[in-house]
Formats: C-alpha cells, sequence, structure tokens
C-alpha cells in the first residue's frame, strides 16, 4: 500500500513539472528550447514568440521617445512577417527584409492585404538604407552564429548606418532584443559603435529572459 502511495505522489510530481515546464517555458518560449534540444530547428534567428511581441508593441508605445508614425520599420531577419503584423500599426510604413526565398513568399502571402508592409528577399548586408526617418528592428537574427562571425556582420551592418546617418537630419532607431546568452557581448557591441540605449527593459517569462533596448545615434 505504502508503494502505491509512493507511487502516486511521484506520478503527481512528475505531472507537476510537467505542467510547470510548459507554463514557463513551451507556452512563451517554445523556439528556445526546440533550439537547445535541437538547434537545426531554427537557421540564423530565433522566432519571436507572440507573447513578446505584445509585449513588445505595448513597450514601443509606450516608451518610444518620439512619434513613430514619423518612420519607416525595418525588420532584419523578418522570417513570416509576425513582428511586422504586429508592430506595423505603429509605424508610417514597414519593410521585412529576409534572405530565405521560400520563407519570403510566405511571409508575402501573410501580409499582402497591407499595402503599408513590403517583403524583400535579401541579405541584410546588402540591403542599402534610405535616408529617412527610420527605425531598425532586430530580434537577435544571428542567435545561432558563432560570436566572431556574428560581429562581422553587425559591425558591416552597423558601419551602413554609420555612413547613411552621420550627420543626417534624419534620425535612426535601433530596437534591438538579446538574450542572456549575448546580453553582456551586445551591450559591449552597442558601447563600440556609439549608440545611446534611449531605454532598456526586460520581457519574457523569468527562465528565459529577453532585454529589450531602444538605441539611437
Amino acid at each position: 500500500m505504502k508503494r502505491a502511495h509512493k507511487l502516486l505522489v511521484s506520478i503527481f510530481i512528475i505531472l507537476a513539472l510537467i505542467v510547470s515546464f510548459h507554463k514557463y517555458f513551451l507556452t512563451d518560449n517554445k523556439e528556445t528550447i526546440l533550439h537547445m534540444i535541437n538547434p537545426k530547428t531554427t537557421k540564423d534567428s530565433l522566432p519571436t514568440t507572440k507573447d513578446n511581441l505584445v509585449r513588445i508593441n505595448s513597450y514601443i508605445k509606450k516608451d518610444f521617445p518620439d512619434n513613430p508614425k514619423k518612420y519607416t520599420l525595418i525588420d532584419f531577419g523578418c522570417g513570416y512577417g509576425d513582428v511586422l503584423l504586429e508592430l506595423h500599426d505603429n509605424f508610417n510604413n514597414s519593410v521585412g527584409i529576409e534572405i530565405d526565398s521560400d520563407v519570403c513568399i510566405k511571409a508575402a502571402e501573410n501580409v499582402k492585404k497591407y499595402k503599408d508592409i513590403q517583403i524583400i528577399n535579401k541579405d541584410m548586408l546588402k540591403y542599402n538604407f534610405k535616408k529617412t526617418d527610420t527605425v531598425l528592428f532586430m530580434y537577435e537574427p544571428l542567435w545561432s552564429v558563432e560570436k566572431d562571425t556574428a560581429d562581422k556582420i553587425y559591425n558591416n551592418v552597423f558601419n551602413k548606418i554609420n555612413a547613411v546617418f552621420h550627420n543626417s537630419t534624419k534620425k535612426f532607431y535601433v530596437i534591438y532584443v538579446t538574450g542572456l546568452k549575448r546580453k553582456d557581448i551586445d551591450e559591449t557591441f552597442i558601447k563600440k559603435h556609439k549608440f545611446n540605449i534611449v531605454s532598456k527593459s526586460v520581457i519574457g517569462k523569468k527562465f528565459v529572459k529577453r532585454f529589450i533596448y531602444i538605441l539611437n545615434k
């Protein structure tokens, strides 16, 4: 009888742990967990969860230091267009840059009813910024890339930004989201390229946090 009781208690504990795991991880951060289990489940970017997008949207509405309706939103590594669909109402127009042509086809299908959203099949290193008030959105676009490689790509992108917007009357902001894996590295990188941290906050569940920055030049 005692053995059966212990077995029932053990089963209950296991079930409670499963529910807790689902509540705190899979519900909000399933892509993160799947990537940890098998990195091949994502490519060079980590998909943005719906819950985090809602938080980011609220964060923009509350903390963006200017009227976002004056700005073009550019999402590097837009995937299937989830970020654009969630955030585009805040901005004048939106552009998604995605290197995977098959993903671009799906993204274009997802956003086709919105005249103010454009999908471009291009490597972000080859995208040429226009001299217009711009907000660049980056949600861990190179999450799975080795640090040295990621830094080279970021260097190229931010050098291009500096070349276009240096001494320009147009404003340039970055909404940048990173995780614990690269937080300290990315903060060093932000300082290196002389971006100002306008605001910083934490989003996501307590076990898998995301740090969101609004940066400007």
